[in-house]
């Protein structure tokens, strides 16, 4: 019976990984050793991370090589790589996995001992951290010199801009329409099966970017933080009244009293009308622990008796 193999490629950045920028070179390894060697190809896991981060490396940040590994602890398969740095450059990494036992081959060192691989491993890891020192110092100069090390992204930050002017006339169509909102606009995009440009569907991030580029979007303002913590306060202070009224006396929910409020030309700081969601944060952020600085003690037992209704109110939900 022949031999089970797992093998595992990767690249440092997700433009290499988009691009195949090295993972078809590593590719083409494994499958000549395997070949070579008459193993079976179980499964191939790839991932775009770097491999040597001064921080502490976990599998956790690694679930390309997480999915390898269990792959090779059900077969009782080896693992398969290009090269040993593909694995990582980080030395404490590398000799964690040696210790799990798990069978694994570098193709660039196929012979190696334990002893060997540490060795490499230390290697790959100082020439990572060199390279950074001398990438760093370049960019030092670079910018001393008035040159810029960031072309690639600024092409990038253009192409994109465009792409959004290109689809400026749907936009204004939609928002002609009445629609205004990120999610609203994304729904309509779907709904007219407008062609993303990655053949993709459209999200939320990539049509607020769009909308910033065509200045058409403004950042949403919370209700409550924007105001001075004492303005706040105050506000809540005055609203006191209202919600013991609504919700002591006549028992209604937060619903309820949102749409009272609105009903009675009452807004919120920001001038929007109110809902459930601000009537509840009203509540927990400014009334819940301010039944000692109530104006009297009239006011106090009445917050109280509020506090009491909405936690009965809480309870029975969550039992119901």
């Amino acid at each position: 019976m022949a031999g089970q193999a797992v093998a595992y490629y990767r690249v440092s950045t997700e433009l290499q990984a988009r691009e195949g920028f090295s993972l078809d070179g590593q590719r083409a390894a494994v499958h000549r050793y395997i070949a070579d060697e008459g193993l079976e190809l179980l499964a191939e896991h790839s991932e775009a991370e770097s491999g040597y981060r001064p921080s502490k490396i976990t599998l956790e940040k690694r679930p390309g090589l997480q999915n390898a590994l269990r792959d090779c602890k059900r077969h009782k398969a080896q693992l398969v790589i290009a090269a040993l740095d593909r694995l990582a450059r980080n030395v404490v990494f590398i000799a964690s996995l040696v210790e799990t036992r798990i069978p694994f081959v570098a193709l660039d060192i196929p012979n190696a001992t334990p002893f060997m691989i540490h060795i490499y491993a230390a290697v790959a890891e100082e020439e990572s951290r060199q390279r950074s020192q001398i990438i760093r110092a370049a960019q030092i100069i670079a910018k001393a010199r008035g040159k810029r090390w960031d072309q690639r992204c600024r092409q990038l930050a253009a192409d994109a801009r465009a792409r959004s002017e290109a689809l400026r006339p749907v936009i204004d169509e939609i928002r002609a329409a009445g629609i205004y909102g990120v999610y609203p606009t994304v729904r309509e995009l779907q709904r007219r099966r407008v062609p993303h440009f990655r053949g993709t569907i459209w999200y939320n991030s990539l049509v607020k970017k769009i909308l910033e580029h065509l200045g058409y979007y403004k950042k949403p303002s919370m209700p409550w933080p924007q105001l001075n913590p004492i303005r706040a306060r105050h506000r809540a202070e005055a609203m006191r009244s209202h919600l013991i009224e609504l919700q002591v006396t006549q028992s209604h929910t937060d619903r309820e009293t949102a749409t009272i409020f609105n009903e009675r030309g009452l807004r919120t700081s920001t001038g929007q009308l109110w809902t459930r969601h601000t009537v509840s944060e009203l509540w927990r952020r400014y009334l819940q622990h301010g039944r000692g600085t109530a104006s009297n003690s009239a006011a106090g037992a009445a917050t109280g008796a509020l506090a009491t209704r909405r936690m009965r109110r809480k309870i029975a939900r969550t039992t119901a």
